[in-house]
């Protein structure tokens, strides 16, 4: 059977937190998460920018920059983002952030598929 690793939000006590866990169970007590190959990109930028004091637009805004590292080093791009909030009031829809229609500097867009790159 395949293992597999999980990241799981868990309110206790009215407490809002974020564990990972892997495939033996172990699990911690995380900051922020990020999931894929992309993550190997972004961590470092969470490492460093990430506050626990940080307000919705801040971060947006951090989330922002996390997409614009993807877009910048990784060959694949996605046509937009689909941002969700989670908070005590619920989950509420930010809408989509946009590609910026970027492509990895080695990588002619002609080579890649044109769904996978956004429209200008």
């Amino acid at each position: 059977k395949q293992w597999y690793q999980r990241r799981v939000a868990i309110t206790a006590g009215g407490t809002p937190s974020l564990y990972f866990m892997d495939y033996l169970a172990a699990m911690t007590k995380e900051k922020f998460a990020a999931h894929g190959y992309g993550s190997f990109f972004i961590l470092s930028t969470l490492d460093r920018y990430y506050r626990e004091d940080m307000t919705k637009d801040q971060a947006v805004d951090l989330l922002k920059t996390c997409i614009r590292e993807v877009q910048s080093r990784f060959i694949v791009n996605l046509n937009a983002f689909s941002v969700k909030i989670i908070d005590k009031d619920g989950i509420k829809e930010l809408g989509d952030i946009p590609n910026s229609g970027t492509v990895h500097k080695d990588v002619p867009k002609e080579a890649i598929h044109p769904e996978l790159i956004a429209r200008a």
